[in-house]
């Protein structure tokens, strides 16, 4: 789990019988899709030999910026290894009859958004409704998008915000980003 979860029931009867667990996070754009913010593990499970490889290819490319990070070591290196396991091509899209074939056949559970990010990053203002009353009922966590690896930019985040509001599906990809973080204060 990453730090900024908040849990309000045993994960238990979601990952019975898995091998292997990743949540699913909807989202308007590059946020949508599996995520690296809750993934468990049987050692050794064929995934990973699947994202070292893709860690090792993603190296070479030159990159900066936090979108850098989600490419080449988040949620991107995630979804381009369940790609490579369902041997998708380019453009094809993960649908749910293929990540049902991946639980039957390598016991690998994509857990729902709905149980582990009922309010999205694009949605985090949201999040301040938090009350157990208004989140989802089979919401077991909420993920609060701390985002500690990044150097915060008020501005950023405010122009990020006004470019969603107004449609753009990949606000969080334009503009100049912020700064990864060299080192943590705490």
């Amino acid at each position: 789990f990453d730090l900024d979860y908040e849990c309000f029931a045993p994960l238990e009867p979601l990952v019975a019988g898995a091998s292997l667990v990743l949540s699913y996070k909807e989202g308007s754009d590059f946020a949508k899709g599996a995520s690296n913010s809750v993934f468990g593990s049987a050692p050794s499970h064929p995934l990973w030999a699947v994202v070292l490889d893709v860690l090792r290819n993603r190296s070479r490319t030159p990159l900066s910026g936090h979108t850098a990070v989600l490419f080449s070591t988040g949620p991107a290196v995630l979804r381009e290894a369940l790609r490579r396991l369902l041997r998708l091509r380019p453009g094809e899209q993960i649908s749910a009859p293929m990540l049902t074939r991946l639980r039957e056949t390598l016991g690998i559970a994509v857990l729902d958004s709905a149980l582990l990010h009922p309010v999205t990053a694009e949605r985090r203002d949201l999040s301040k409704a938090s009350a157990e009353g208004e989140r989802p009922l089979s919401a077991v966590c909420t993920h609060h998008f701390v985002s500690s690896w990044v150097a915060h930019n008020s501005s950023a985040h405010a122009d990020t915000e006004r470019r969603r509001r107004e449609g753009h599906s990949h606000a969080a990809l334009e503009g100049a980003g912020l700064s990864v973080l060299q080192e943590n204060a705490w």
